[in-house]
């Protein structure tokens, strides 16, 4: 569809960079529809390439905070801070923010507990409701190898005691955020040298 519709608009687009762009915006035909024209009017009648999805495609809420989410857990410091940056330039709520990067760390948790008991990564799905996610097990197993129970359980507490700070206690909530993140990156990186 959208291989098409850059057609009709005189451009080129490959089924590999559609996928880009619908990984970036989501699947909603009108934000697709948007960003195509966008894409479209960027490049004049030309190719749409990886980088300009790259440099232009809005991304949505969860897609963003799965970016950060990888990079945490990673430990990668300044891919972390710079998806923490786009979320507060896209003006994201941080208990939202805070909302999907949590159930990341769960997805993971439940996959390594799974794992860990002998039982597929796709255990939790008989468990928890993961209809039309399930890749969200598969991303979280190919995710969750290097990582512990502990590590997750600790990562998991800083998110709890995050969210409470957020929802009760007045102050600067990107700094909030920014010290959620340095806790979470410190525990990534102690799973590292463990």
């Amino acid at each position: 569809l959208l291989c098409a519709a850059a057609s009709k608009r005189g451009c080129e687009l490959s089924r590999q960079d559609a996928a880009r762009l619908i990984n970036y915006a989501g699947n909603d035909l009108e934000t697709l529809h948007h960003e195509m024209e966008k894409m479209c009017a960027y490049v004049e009648s030309g190719t749409i390439t990886r980088e300009t999805i790259d440099r232009l495609a809005t991304r949505n809420l969860e897609t963003t905070v799965f970016m950060l989410g990888k990079a945490i857990v990673a430990g990668n410091y300044d891919k972390a801070y710079q998806v923490l940056d786009l979320l507060f330039y896209q003006n994201e709520e941080p208990v939202n923010v805070l909302a999907v990067l949590s159930s990341v760390y769960l997805d993971l948790y439940r996959v390594r507990a799974a794992v860990q008991s002998g039982f597929s990564a796709q255990e939790p799905a008989k468990y928890f409701d993961y209809k039309k996610k399930e890749f969200r097990l598969r991303n979280a197993e190919r995710d969750v190898r290097p990582l512990s129970l502990s590590m997750l359980r600790a990562s998991l507490n800083v998110l709890l005691e995050t969210d409470v700070s957020l929802k009760s206690a007045r102050g600067n909530r990107r700094i909030m955020m920014e010290e959620m993140i340095a806790r979470l990156l410190i525990i990534a990186q102690k799973e590292k040298i463990a």
